[in-house]
């Protein structure tokens, strides 16, 4: 692979040794065989772990890049077969990062294209020639290069952020209100950065004058923790414990509640049909 990209760039290109430091302008492979990871700008090697199960070098890294450069990381999926970095561009969301993906037409295989934009979370889709340009606009961003204080720090913030909250309380049936300020505001300025508006009295603008804009802002909002779904146990907790107790004791007047993400849980419990409400 080395090999193989270095007749494609004149940037330095080699093959990732455990301890080597970052420097800008160079492209490291992993090398067969091995995981690797990142802290601090340095990179480290690690066997593979036996049994490897669904785990992949691609997520492992996205993940640990994540974690390294929260809201500054960029992550990109170009062609390839399978589903891989797919729930490395979960976690990259999860840390307030950007997600681009190669347009699937113009890549040779186009599965690891799909599987990424079936998440729901990528922010770009763009053929490669158009990629460089669109990284240089965001990176020039107040919120990426830190060039003015967060929106946190603002007078005004807590004022807009109101009419903001309200805006998409009215437009949808989400009431982030009870959500941290902080991070909420932080997930706008990142909106704000890929809109390229530089203004928040601007951006909630936009929000009442682009109805469209309202999702993927809420989507960034509700982006969390993907750990949950890799833990085979918490399910079986949930369909052996947790949800037989509550249809147990449930009175079948009113239906059942619960988060959609466990509905496939609640789906495969014995339920007669005075309790068979469609859940919400």
């Amino acid at each position: 692979m080395v090999d193989l990209i270095m007749r494609q760039t004149s940037m330095p290109v080699v093959e990732a040794t455990d301890g080597m430091i970052v420097e800008v302008n160079s492209v490291y492979i992993i090398p067969p065989n091995h995981f690797l990871a990142i802290s601090n700008g340095i990179l480290q090697l690690s066997d593979l772990p036996d049994p490897i199960g669904a785990q992949t070098a691609i997520n492992f890294f996205l993940r640990s890049l994540a974690e390294d450069q929260q809201e500054r990381v960029i992550g990109i999926i170009l062609s390839g077969t399978g589903s891989h970095g797919t729930l490395g561009i979960r976690e990259i969301k999860r840390c307030g990062g950007i997600a681009m993906v190669q347009t699937p037409e113009s890549a040779e295989f186009d599965q690891m294209p799909l599987s990424a934009i079936e998440t729901g979370l990528i922010d770009f889709v763009l053929s490669p020639e158009l990629m460089p340009e669109t990284l240089l606009k965001y990176a020039q961003q107040p919120y990426v290069n830190q060039s003015r204080p967060p929106l946190a720090s603002s007078d005004n913030a807590t004022e807009q952020l109101k009419d903001v909250l309200e805006l998409i309380r009215t437009q949808t049936r989400y009431d982030f209100g009870s959500y941290r300020t902080n991070m909420i505001l932080r997930r706008i300025e990142r909106r704000m950065g890929l809109l390229q508006v530089d203004d928040f009295a601007k951006y909630v603008e936009v929000l009442q004058n682009q109805p469209s804009e309202v999702d993927p802002l809420c989507k960034d909002f509700l982006i969390g923790v993907t750990a949950f779904f890799r833990e085979g146990e918490a399910f079986e907790l949930l369909e052996k414990e947790i949800f037989p107790a509550l249809v147990a004791k449930h009175s079948g007047e009113l239906p059942v509640r619960a988060p959609s993400a466990w509905l496939d849980v609640v789906s495969t419990l014995p339920v007669s049909p005075a309790r068979s409400r469609q859940n919400d």
